[in-house]
């Protein structure tokens, strides 16, 4: 999808951080938003905030029911919906002993199961027309794993696997419709302040979050990129069509590591810098 202006995007989580981000650089290109997020404040400042025509809808993208409202809405507004970028997520870590079964399924709800209803919702409509693209927001956690990140990584993971799987049947119905998978390493946003809305508002806590707390927010403090510079990258993978947009290449020889692992049969042995 080369020329973006005057097309539609709908990207959720978008009243902050990378959603935020994308919604400014799509703004840029010369479209109409419709932002989704959980939080109806940030929503309205996202909208004043941004230099397009916006439209605002509050929703929870562990909910169906409230992605086929967002389609519905989306198309009664602008009568078509072009980018949709299934964005909503959340962090979640601590060891899978130490978290419980609803604090591991919260995360594989929203960053997993939003992605899916995102797709189900949006893209029988996106078919009829074809002109249309989606962005599924994964991360690097989607193709290397680590320590105390079990219900992420396997979220993440899923959202690959999801996207390659729906890409490839994209082809065999010979759809013109676009669809690539976002996997960024550590970027300056405020992901992990996603667990005021954990159920219990707390995080989980054991000897594995201890260690591997200090060294996840020593990587998020040091993040070189922003999610403006993420944003810039989504935008230039979606008119090239690219599948994958891998925003931090310094990853991609881990990624090739973990994969001579298992081409050689051998234990999971990419570093992980804990030590």
């Amino acid at each position: 999808m080369r020329h973006l202006a005057g097309k539609v995007a709908v990207i959720t989580g978008g009243g902050s951080g990378l959603g935020l981000a994308m919604a400014h650089a799509f703004a840029a290109e010369g479209m109409a938003l419709v932002l989704a997020d959980i939080d109806e404040e940030a929503l309205e400042a996202a909208a004043e905030a941004v230099d397009a025509e916006v439209m605002t809808y509050v929703a929870d993208v562990t909910s169906y029911d409230y992605m086929v409202g967002l389609a519905a809405a989306s198309i009664s507004r602008f009568g078509h919906v072009n980018l949709l970028c299934n964005n909503a997520g959340v962090a979640g870590f601590g060891g899978v002993l130490d978290m419980t079964l609803d604090e591991f399924r919260w995360v594989i709800d929203v960053d997993l199961m939003g992605v899916l209803h995102g797709i189900k919702a949006f893209l029988p409509h996106m078919m009829t027309h074809g002109d249309a693209h989606i962005v599924n927001t994964a991360s690097v956690s989607g193709l290397l794993t680590q320590p105390g990140m079990s219900a992420y990584n396997a979220a993440k993971f899923g959202v690959v696997a999801l996207s390659e799987s729906v890409f490839y049947e994209l082809q065999l119905l010979k759809s013109s419709v676009g669809i690539s998978v976002l996997a960024p390493a550590w970027v300056q946003t405020r992901i992990f302040e996603a667990d005021r809305y954990r159920p219990g508002a707390t995080s989980p806590q054991g000897e594995i979050a201890e260690i591997v707390r200090p060294a996840m927010v020593e990587l998020a403090s040091n993040a070189r990129l922003t999610a403006d510079d993420v944003a810039v990258k989504v935008v230039e993978g979606v008119k090239a069509n690219h599948f994958y947009i891998v925003t931090h290449k310094g990853v991609l020889p881990f990624i090739k590591h973990r994969h001579e692992d298992i081409e050689m049969l051998r234990n999971p042995s990419v570093d992980q810098g804990l030590g």
